[in-house]
């Protein structure tokens, strides 16, 4: 099969096309719900909102047709206090009609895609498959590119807002009642309160302590995500585009703070917690629900060190919990390993999809990551492997 693999078209309205047909066939090969519905827009902002470099953002052509598409993001981290760049890699699509084919498609993108991340001189790679959707491609990456399995369950962590959020998701999901009634025990909100000051939507005065606050995880963390001022405030701008995105189920759900939003807890002028969320729509079995994706959550160092911390912690995420109770159906805490401690406390529980965290190495810098054996407790980006 003759594959041409160049930077990607944007033609948003063939790409949404070819990104729905591939959510079909993993709902009627995979029994996976199909999520988000996208559309030109939603396509558009995804692919933009993720990949800024549109040199690493790739198709494969067969025929003059678009058959599939890969692309990749470059941040700085340290690990142990080391500078690094890393490359996460996502948005795999294999246009359904070449399902067979998928091995050589994949194999053609990620061999050009790994050799334009080597020369933007990134110190690894790295991605987040889940096992029942990606099988084939985890161990793909693993025979052919050398990618190494390095945390073998990074599952998000997932919280039903009490009974009207059960109500919501057997509507679109049919649950039975059996499991509706199992659902509703785990459904309940923790009555934890915030100790002093309000939670308030962040300004762009509060970006520099924003910023500070999650460059922090890399003194308590092996492996952390820093970012720079330009790249929060560029990427918060970008997401919060989403106020313009057509929500299918906005008149089913009028009261849903539909967009993105950055929240601060300010006592008294001191930002002591951050918390960012995009709150969107996903289309199951029979129907949307609401639904909350939990992003950056970080702590001031007075809350990190205080021997109460614990209890500020659940107070800040559970009043922002209540607030969006009624509203949202569930929240989903995306790559929350840097605060499941926090989460399980306030009924959180795995996502019960399993999600593999691979790396491949491409410097000396990034050997040190795999003779570690496994990353246990970090903070990176997190972009959908699939589609």
């Amino acid at each position: 099969m003759d594959v041409e693999i160049q930077p990607l078209t944007r033609d948003f309205e063939y790409l949404a096309d070819l990104y729905r047909r591939i959510r079909v066939k993993f709902r009627d090969t995979m029994d996976q719900d199909i999520g988000t519905i996208y559309d030109a827009f939603f396509t558009e902002f995804s692919l933009d909102s993720v990949f800024s470099d549109p040199e690493l953002v790739l198709e494969a052509r067969v025929d003059d047709k678009v058959v599939g598409t890969l692309g990749a993001e470059i941040i700085s981290c340290r690990f142990k206090g080391e500078p690094m760049k890393a490359a996460v890699i996502g948005f795999l699509g294999i246009d359904p009609d070449y399902w067979d084919e998928g091995a050589e498609i994949l194999d053609r993108l990620a061999t050009e895609l790994f050799s334009r991340i080597a020369k933007r001189e990134a110190d690894f790679i790295y991605c987040l498959p889940i096992a029942s959707k990606n099988t084939p491609e985890i161990e793909f990456l693993k025979e052919h590119h050398k990618m190494v399995v390095m945390n073998k369950n990074v599952e998000g962590k997932i919280k039903l807002l009490g009974k009207e959020g059960v109500d919501m998701l057997r509507d679109a999901r049919n649950l039975n009642v059996v499991e509706a009634q199992a659902a509703r025990i785990v459904a309940r909100l923790k009555n934890h309160e915030l100790a002093g000051g309000t939670i308030r939507e962040a300004t762009p005065e509060d970006y520099p302590t924003i910023v500070k606050l999650l460059n922090d995880y890399t003194k308590r963390l092996d492996l952390a995500r820093t970012w720079t001022l330009e790249e929060f405030k560029k990427y918060t701008n970008e997401m919060m585009t989403l106020e313009k995105r057509d929500y299918k189920s906005r008149e089913q759900f009028k009261d849903t703070p539909f967009g993105y939003h950055v929240w601060v807890w300010d006592d008294d002028g001191e930002i002591k917690a951050t918390l960012s969320s995009e709150i969107s729509e996903i289309y199951m079995v029979s129907g949307y629900i609401p639904m909350a994706f939990f992003q950056n959550l970080a702590f001031s160092e007075d809350i990190e060190s205080n021997p109460e911390g614990m209890e500020l912690k659940k107070g800040f995420v559970a009043t922002i919990l209540r607030s969006l109770h009624k509203t949202v159906g569930i929240v989903n805490a995306l790559l929350p390993q840097y605060a499941e401690k926090v989460l399980g406390k306030l009924g959180f529980m795995g996502e019960q999809r399993t999600t593999r965290l691979l790396v491949k190495s491409l410097s000396i810098k990034g050997n040190k990551i795999i003779e570690s054996k496994k990353l246990r407790k970090f903070y990176l980006m997190f972009v959908d492997f699939s589609v």
